[in-house]
């Protein structure tokens, strides 16, 4: 019934838990998709390893080349035999009930999308806390707006999309190397009709030093901006795009961006790389966003960019 799509990338020390935290689940119905992205370690032999160990035959094992995470989740996709994709990182994990809850939320009518809470964890240790798991449902332009206002956070890996849906609205990861994750959401957000959020956690985001945002390098964050441009300017005519989102998507996300800069390169550096992005055109844009932390923020970097940095480099140091 899901097809757990799992990149591989240099993460021999962490994919054993992953995968025991998937085969401890409590529904059972799904097979997983391992996409070798490069490795160099021993990655894919301790995972295979795992399987055969505790007798659990299906699996599939594809190969690609040290193409990115998206382009990996993409050939997953296209290989996948269940009703349903849900993406995983290969070192994060999941409590024992997080499948069966998201798969009972798909009982509702028409559902394409199921997502549920996350939790941030340092460690491996799964702490199973018993929670009273109730649903929500949103239809397409609240949940744009709440996605775009963060009122409501979701992950690519762990939320639960309908596969035939994914096919026919053609829902791929672009091939840039930084936030790719929300590219994707966006574009699923602009084709979906019901989504269903789960009031529990399903998800536990495992938080490591050489996460992609600290280490995001100037390169990628440019190729991310000209993406985010042409993004930009489809949604213009989208009908299914509500205004909020075609007024303040790529203003919120260059703020965003902004942030994640300061952790990454010294100020003179930093300076180059705000205004390759117009970031004074986009902040002059966020005047009337609906949170008083994006309008300080923006208003700050606007009236002086360098004290921004100081500020915010070492409230997110890398």
């Amino acid at each position: 019934m899901i097809s757990i799509i799992i990149p591989v990338y240099n993460v021999e020390k962490y994919i054993e838990a992953t995968l025991v935290s998937i085969m401890n689940q409590t529904f059972k119905d799904y097979e997983i998709i391992l996409v070798d992205d490069g490795c160099t370690d021993k990655s894919l032999y301790i995972a295979e390893r795992t399987l055969r160990e505790n007798l659990f035959k299906n699996y599939l094992i594809l190969k690609e080349t040290n193409s990115g995470q998206g382009v990996a989740r993409n050939f997953g996709v296209d290989n996948a035999s269940g009703e349903w994709v849900f993406f995983m990182d290969a070192d994060d994990l999941l409590p024992v009930y997080a499948l069966g809850e998201l798969v009972n939320a798909t009982k509702k009518e028409n559902v394409e999308v199921v997502f549920g809470k996350f939790r941030f964890s340092i460690g491996e240790r799964i702490q199973e806390k018993k929670e009273r798991f109730s649903q929500k449902t949103f239809n397409r332009n609240d949940i744009q707006y709440d996605f775009l206002t963060r009122k409501k956070k979701i992950l690519v890996p762990g939320t639960l999309y309908n596969l035939e849906w994914m096919r026919r609205n053609n829902l791929k990861f672009p091939t840039i190397r930084f936030s790719e994750d929300v590219f994707f959401l966006w574009n699923m957000l602009s084709a979906v009709n019901k989504v269903v959020e789960i009031q529990g956690c399903t998800y536990l985001y495992v938080v490591r030093n050489n996460s992609t945002m600290t280490g995001a390098k100037k390169s990628k964050l440019l190729d991310a901006y000209k993406a985010y441009q042409r993004l930009n300017m489809e949604i213009q005519n989208n009908p299914d795009i509500i205004l909020e989102v075609k007024k303040w998507l790529l203003p919120r996300w260059v703020l965003g961006v902004l942030r994640i800069a300061t952790n990454s390169m010294q100020w003179e550096e930093f300076q180059e790389f705000a205004n390759e992005i117009s970031y004074m055109e986009w902040c002059n844009r966020l005047n009337g966003f609906p949170d008083y932390k994006v309008k300080i923020l923006s208003t700050l970097a606007k009236s002086n960019l360098k004290m921004y940095y100081k500020i915010l480099s070492r409230l997110y140091p890398g």
